[in-house]
């Protein structure tokens, strides 16, 4: 089965860029759980980073069936 949504990026209050997260209903909540467009500390943003210091930013319970490539929700 083919994985469905759209990534999902953050910034927190210290402008620092959060995992990248998976979410199948428009950025309300994200698969693991997070809720992005209740907390007013983050703002959105497609600028986080895939890869820190040669780690993965991607979250492994959103991403652990693959959807690395799904497309970036829209701000």
């Amino acid at each position: 089965m083919k994985p469905q949504g759209n990534r999902i990026g953050w910034l927190d209050s210290c402008d620092m860029p959060a995992r990248i997260h998976r979410t199948l209903d428009g950025g309300v909540s994200t698969v693991c759980g997070h809720a992005p467009l209740h907390n007013p500390m983050w703002t959105l943003s497609n600028d986080v980073p895939r890869k820190m210091h040669g780690i993965s930013r991607y979250c492994h319970r959103c991403f652990e069936h693959g959807g690395k490539t799904l497309p970036w929700i829209k701000e």
